[in-house]
């Protein structure tokens, strides 16, 4: 029996679908969110222990399709939620500015790039006036994201450290095979140092091979010690 095909009351709903609905919102099961909302609207007003509610879940907890579902198609829910406040007097940015793990995305940088992503598309959604309120401790959503981000910071930068300097020793391997490899020429040379294979259609595929490695592993080591030098000046600083 499908959910929306009956008439809850808001007390029916409230005793039989809080619970479910607000765990669906937190694993981000869109669908049965979406089915719970058509039986009964007013379910979107229930709340968690400590006052969330469906959309509030779905920001905390960085489920898109719930987060979309509400905002793009249920304005009335998302007007009013635009003022909710949580039991930690947390709005809207605060939840989204909180750190949530993931062991689906590799890597602490990767992990700090979505959650920048996140914060930035939710503070772009909302009036700006929310940048500026503070919760129960003082904080604004900017501070909150500082100090919850603070030590995956570390980790995304000694990760990149890591990471950057490796790839830096690989390819600085390839390019002393690559340039030892274009000052070996296959056949030898003749009398006037001209290639004996000059014409031969395999010597200039590995003519060709040889200049697009060392150039790729060139540009590789610059870049990769860039970003070494990057990641160096904004620890000292």
């Amino acid at each position: 029996m499908m959910i929306s095909k009956v008439d809850w009351s808001y007390k029916e709903a409230l005793e039989r679908l809080k619970k479910p609905v607000l765990i669906a919102a937190k694993l981000g099961i869109h669908e049965f969110v979406h089915e719970v909302l058509k039986a009964n609207q007013c379910s979107a007003l229930f709340r968690d222990e400590e006052r969330r509610n469906i959309f509030l879940l779905a920001i905390s907890y960085r489920k898109e399709k719930v987060f979309s579902l509400i905002h793009d198609q249920m304005s009335s829910i998302r007007d009013y939620t635009t003022n909710c406040r949580d039991s930690e007097d947390d709005n809207i940015l605060h939840l989204a500015a909180k750190f949530v793990p993931s062991s689906q995305i590799p890597g602490s940088a990767l992990q700090m790039q979505r959650e920048l992503q996140w914060f930035k598309c939710v503070k772009d959604l909302f009036p700006s006036s929310l940048v500026y309120q503070l919760n129960k401790s003082d904080e604004t959503p900017e501070e909150v994201f500082t100090k919850e981000h603070k030590d995956l910071v570390e980790k995304g930068e000694k990760w990149m450290r890591d990471t950057a300097t490796s790839c830096s020793v690989v390819a600085a391997l390839i390019i002393t095979v690559v340039f030892a490899a274009a000052f070996t020429v296959p056949g030898g040379i003749d009398s006037n140092g001209i290639p004996n294979y000059l014409k031969a259609t395999s010597f200039r595929i590995f003519a060709i091979s040889t200049a697009i490695a060392l150039f790729s592993s060139t540009t590789s080591v610059q870049m990769f010690l860039g970003m070494l030098t990057r990641v160096t000046k904004k620890k000292i600083s």
